[in-house]
């Protein structure tokens, strides 16, 4: 018989790093005999496998009035910590619920219990958790002090106990080193690192018939070059420093295209870019209308190109970032086989330039080094084909789906202990 794995969650939809990450995981659990189903507020799974409480999802509508009361202030109103107390004794009647109906043999914690997105559901797992003493992995993606937003409370001491808890049954999963540290020194919990992974086993499609037009579907001519920088538009994705690096390449003509359509922290920040780009010299797109998550059609019935598509067509890669926990759109660049031009964030100069990886890279600075560099790997495609199997090679050694199989056997065998 197989074995049972249920993932818990807030939100198991969309293109989010947690939902991206989670799928990952089904896929290797599957290999290490494992079924899958959910427990979420918002899944796009199928309803076979999934247990759906709409208020366990971070965007709803009482979930969001409660969370704007917690954070922000030291005072809370007299009431507030009832109103949180009854949503965790609903929403734990629903893991109840879930457990009964599915059995898992283990659960897997998708950052539930890591970040407060979500307090009243992180207070029911703890205590469903607690009484009864299910084998669990809780993979933490980001902790609440490492976000501003979240260091300002009457609920200090709820956090501290609860993000993550520190129970026997649980065996602690991190995304990074330096999350790592920061719990054993925080709350004395040992914690894996587990990266972020890629299917590095199977290379990625060529350009097919489908998406052979796609430059010039996006109005890009002959001879012009497409930089993508396949990020969020958010401030710490430094997107200015593409920017920065396209302006001081005015020899060649450069498109830069920024693919994602969410604006998580508002339009502010993509508005600034565009002024930016205009004032630089540069040609910039932000999100196109034709690239999507899929292939499909867009509403005035023109090809959709997904953002695959878009890697394969891209001459250059730009990931600046000032912040990441790790970092999937570099796997994905690696990939794909792409020049990468990087800033060298935190967890990359730990966990992953120490491997080897070629890529172009600066200190929140384009220096006239670094665009001399990209200009040699533009005219240089044997340079560009030597770094990319480099790169290739390292990737599919540390952040491939059977380098996960391993880490994750080796994981369950020492909770079950």
């Amino acid at each position: 018989m197989a074995k049972k794995v249920g993932f818990i969650g807030t939100r198991f939809a969309g293109t989010d790093g947690v939902s991206l990450e989670t799928d990952k995981w089904v896929e290797v659990f599957s290999r290490l005999g494992y079924t899958a189903s959910f427990f979420s507020g918002l899944c796009d799974k199928a309803p076979a496998v999934s247990y759906v409480a709409p208020e366990a999802y971070f965007g709803h509508s009482q979930v969001q009035h409660l969370q704007s009361l917690c954070f922000g202030t030291t005072k809370a109103a007299a009431s507030l910590e009832l109103d949180i107390r009854n949503m965790a004794s609903k929403l734990k009647e629903h893991l109840y619920h879930y457990i009964k109906t599915f059995k898992p043999d283990l659960l897997i914690i998708e950052n539930a219990l890591a970040i407060p997105m979500h307090i009243p559901l992180a207070i029911a797992i703890t205590e469903v958790l607690k009484e009864t003493g299910i084998t669990t992995l809780a993979h933490h993606h980001d902790f609440y002090w490492e976000r501003e937003r979240f260091s300002v409370t009457p609920f200090a001491e709820l956090l501290e106990e609860t993000f993550p808890p520190n129970l026997e049954n649980i065996r602690h999963v991190v995304i990074n080193s330096d999350a790592k540290d920061d719990l054993y020194k925080r709350k004395n919990i040992y914690a894996t690192v587990i990266p972020n992974v890629h299917d590095f086993a199977n290379p990625p499609m060529e350009i097919d018939a489908y998406s052979h037009e796609l430059k010039k579907d996006l109005a890009i001519k002959k001879g012009e070059l497409l930089f993508v920088q396949p990020t969020r538009i958010i401030a710490r994705k430094g997107i200015e420093l593409a920017i920065d690096l396209i302006s001081m390449l005015r020899e060649y003509r450069i498109r830069l295209v920024v693919p994602h359509h969410e604006l998580d922290e508002g339009d502010t920040y993509a508005h600034w870019l565009v002024s930016q780009a205009e004032k630089k010299g540069v040609n910039f797109m932000c999100s196109p209308d034709i690239i999507g998550l899929e292939r499909g059609t867009t509403n005035d019935n023109r090809r959709r190109y997904s953002l695959w598509d878009l890697y394969n067509h891209a001459d250059f890669i730009t990931y600046p970032s000032l912040y990441e926990g790790f970092g999937n759109a570099f796997l994905e660049a690696v990939y794909f086989g792409k020049p990468i031009f990087i800033n060298r964030y935190k967890v990359y100069q730990r966990d992953i330039e120490p491997l080897g990886f070629q890529t172009i890279s600066i200190n929140n600075t384009v220096t006239e080094e670094a665009a001399d560099q990209v200009r040699r790997l533009l005219v240089d495609t044997n340079l560009q084909q030597q770094f990319a199997q480099t790169n290739y090679d390292i990737a599919r050694k540390y952040f491939s789906y059977e380098a996960l199989e391993k880490l994750l056997a080796q994981c369950m065998s020492l909770s079950a202990r």
